[in-house]
């Protein structure tokens, strides 16, 4: 397997993975079937395959690889995505609880540290990359699997 052609594939399918994650109907179709999970390690092989047309084959194994390495491309976009987001999104959360009245003197922790701290940018990212290390990764290479038997044809 050509390295740099292997790593060029896998960012490829890791972006892709995060684009389609993020789209809200795909990402809606991703409960059912987890498309975009296993949809882009196929489109990893697919866009090595399109890289590598000389070589002579690639086996179930590296098909495998393949997948978990776009997998994990795709677990540092998105957790990397998700956590500036999430912040920002807290911010707002924690302003507009602010400004009701009332709520904030009867539920001091809604507008305090507690929640600040939960949502702050380091946590985000370090909840949702070990939870995107797990499942992206997984599938992917299920992705990578199917894609190896489809789309590369043996010489």
């Amino acid at each position: 397997m050509n390295s740099k052609s292997m790593l060029i594939a896998a960012g490829v399918g890791g972006l892709i993975m995060l684009v389609l994650t993020k789209i809200p109907l795909i990402s809606c179709l991703n409960c059912l079937f987890c498309i975009s999970y296993w949809g882009s390690g196929i489109l990893t092989v697919w866009f090595y395959r399109q890289m590598e047309k000389d070589q002579p084959g690639l086996d179930i194994g590296q098909g495998i690889i393949l997948g978990l390495l776009a997998g994990v491309a795709g677990a540092v976009l998105a957790s990397l995505f998700g956590a500036i987001f999430a912040g920002t999104g807290a911010l707002s959360a924690v302003n507009a609880i602010r400004n009701v009245p009332g709520l904030s003197e009867r539920y001091p922790a809604l507008s305090g540290d507690l929640l600040r701290q939960a949502t702050s940018f380091g946590g985000g990212l370090f909840g949702g990359l070990l939870c995107n290390l797990v499942l992206y990764p997984a599938f992917g290479a299920i992705g990578g699997a199917i894609a190896t038997g489809i789309i590369w044809k043996k010489k």
